[in-house]
Parts: C-alpha cells; structure tokens; sequence
C-alpha cells in the first residue's frame, strides 16, 4: 500500500500545474457556493491522468454543464463526446457534502452501476474528497468491481478550474473544466429534458 500512495503522490504531483489563487491574503473559496454562480452555464474540459480509465475517454470532447442548482444540490451533467449518460450531483448535509454518480441509457433508464458515490471526508473550502458509501460498496461488489471498494473521488476550484478526480489503487482519472472560458450549453442529459 505504501508503495500506491507514494505512486499516488507522484502522479498528482506530475498532473498538477500551480493553479494557486494569486495573492498571499487571498479569502479561500466555498466549493458549493462558487459553483452556484456558474449554474446554466458549460465548460470544456480535458483529460490530464494517463493510463486507465482514462484511456476509455482518450480524443472525447468533454463538457460539464452546471445545469441544476438549488440550495442544497447541484447537478452537473458530463458530456464525453455524444455520450451524454452522466450526470454529477453534489448535495450538501448536515455534516458536510455528498456526491453522487447518475447515470443513464439513452433511453433514459438508470444503468446497472449508478447512484454511486460518498460523503466527504476531507474539506478545506478549495477540495472536497469523498469515500465510497455503504450504499456504492454494495453496488460494486454486485457489479464484481472489488477494486471500486476503495474509490475516493475528489473535487476542487481554485477560482478559474474546477476538477474532478477519481482514483483507487488501480486506476486514476483527472478531468480539468476551465471556468473562465464558458463554451454552447449541450443539449438535455439522457432521461432529461430542457
């Protein structure tokens, strides 16, 4: 295990460019209520893991359209070139956030593997991480995805990117959005419409 984390660390390291907030004094951000101000809005993104998953998402145009806001939740619908069947959902609790993963078939049924998700175990205003809930832990272990069981997925703004990572120790994705750069809204999620 030791060896993963400190494999883990060197490729965060190597994927991540200094996207600090500039200024020493500079008041750190609320995750939730920055993406609030983005609600209705698309953004273009791009792959920057190596290996898989990435790889089933390797020359896909991906765009996250922040398309459902309340107080409470936020859903973000995930575009990876026509495949239009994911939708993340952000949601605040009583003792922090919990993401979920939606997600459809074309005709709008809910695939096998989705609802997934956890509730957030580190958060510092800029990231939040979540581990998988007892509700995704049974789903994979339905799904005979063993490795899932140790999912953590993370979500971090700095102010102009917003990232989504996920990883367990066989496999690490990082997609970055730039959110200075809004891009045409796609058209309505699978099992959704405008």
């Amino acid at each position: 295990m030791a060896g993963f984390a400190g494999a883990l660390c060197l490729a965060l390291c190597a994927c991540s460019e200094d996207r600090s907030i500039p200024g020493e004094n500079a008041e750190p951000i609320n995750l939730f209520e920055a993406l609030l101000e983005f609600c209705g809005a698309a953004f273009a993104g791009r792959i920057t893991s190596n290996g898989p998953p990435a790889g089933d998402w390797a020359g896909q145009s991906l765009i996250m359209h922040v398309r459902d806001c309340s107080a409470d939740e936020i859903g973000i619908a995930i575009h990876a070139g026509n495949d239009r069947s994911r939708i993340w959902v952000l949601s605040r609790t009583e003792l922090g956030f919990h993401l979920r993963h939606d997600q459809h078939h074309q005709d709008g049924s809910s695939l096998a593997l989705s609802g997934y998700g956890g509730d957030a175990w580190i958060s510092d205003r800029l990231r939040i991480e979540f581990a998988a809930d007892a509700h995704s832990l049974d789903l994979f272990e339905q799904q005979s995805l063993n490795s899932s069981t140790e999912n953590i997925w993370g979500l971090e703004f700095d102010g102009q990117w917003f990232v989504y990572e996920w990883y367990n120790p066989d496999q690490y994705l990082r997609m970055e959005f730039d959110l200075s750069n809004p891009v045409e809204a796609p058209p309505a999620p699978w099992g959704f419409e405008d």
